[in-house]
């Protein structure tokens, strides 16, 4: 990112007649779950780290939920957390689809929904967002790419019925993130289609970014969020000018407009 400058309002211009500080919000399943800790190296720390002096940061990551269950259970406490302005968002992303695309005859069966459900879910997302929100920005992102030999291996080491039973496969994740974008396309929004980006690589590159062949490692989350940040500079041009500025003056400013002057009246502030 370009060095970050400082906006100051002319003195005729209060506080209140320029746009506010953007607040991303990122709401996702377990990746983001995975993705919000820092001791993962999550690309949401990451990115924040980024952005902390013009953007602030808000994220709900649900391990192991599908679009259904978010559309049944957790859109709604989302939207009265911003109907009773809890946080309101300025840019919002919506991350699912690796719970959906699970595999009709494997372990986790019970998460499946169908793709063209997936669709509609999707779409319905979107609107209750937009009518929420109207003049947010909103960003799909597909589900990513899976290391099939991994979850072969995390199979064998289950116990019980579902030893050796395969949850997910990279093919069946790509039929999702497919039908993502066309969402996506339909509505006339943008999307970040990590699943082509990360299959365009040689397994061999692409796979030792998941730690378990499904969540990221801390350099896939790195990858991931510099994809997210220019995705949101080139596909949003308010947020880019925005990033591009402080609202609190740096501390390097200062030590050339107010330093510290010996026998001056800035020694003391009083209120």
């Amino acid at each position: 990112m370009s060095q970050q400058k400082l906006y100051l309002a002319p003195e005729n211009e209060t506080t209140s007649d320029f746009a506010p500080k953007p607040l991303f919000f990122f709401l996702g399943d377990s990746i983001t779950e995975q993705g919000i800790d820092p001791a993962r190296g999550g690309y949401i720390p990451v990115l924040q780290n980024k952005v902390s002096r013009s953007a602030d940061v808000v994220a709900h990551g649900l391990s192991g939920y599908n679009t259904r269950w978010l559309l049944k259970y957790a859109t709604p406490v989302v939207e009265d957390e911003i109907k009773t302005y809890t946080y309101t968002p300025t840019l919002v992303t919506i991350w699912f689809g690796t719970n959906d695309a699970v595999l009709l005859n494997g372990s986790r069966s019970e998460k499946h929904v169908p793709v063209e459900s997936y669709k509609e879910n999707l779409a319905t997302i979107v609107r209750k967002f937009q009518a929420l929100l109207p003049s947010a920005d909103i960003l799909l992102v597909t589900p990513p790419h899976v290391d099939d030999e991994n979850r072969r291996k995390h199979a064998e080491e289950e116990s019980g019925k579902w030893k050796g039973v395969v949850d997910r496969s990279n093919a069946r994740s790509g039929i999702y993130a497919r039908a993502c974008v066309e969402t996506a396309n339909d509505i006339g929004i943008p999307v970040l289609d990590l699943y082509s980006h990360f299959n365009a690589m040689p397994e061999s590159t692409r796979n030792p970014l998941l730690w378990d062949g499904l969540h990221f490692t801390a350099e896939g989350h790195e990858i991931v969020s510099e994809l997210l940040l220019t995705k949101f500079q080139s596909e949003f041009p308010a947020v880019t000018k925005a990033l591009e500025s402080w609202k609190i003056i740096g501390s390097n400013v200062l030590c050339e407009t107010d330093p510290w002057v010996p026998g001056t009246t800035n020694e003391t502030l009083t209120s």
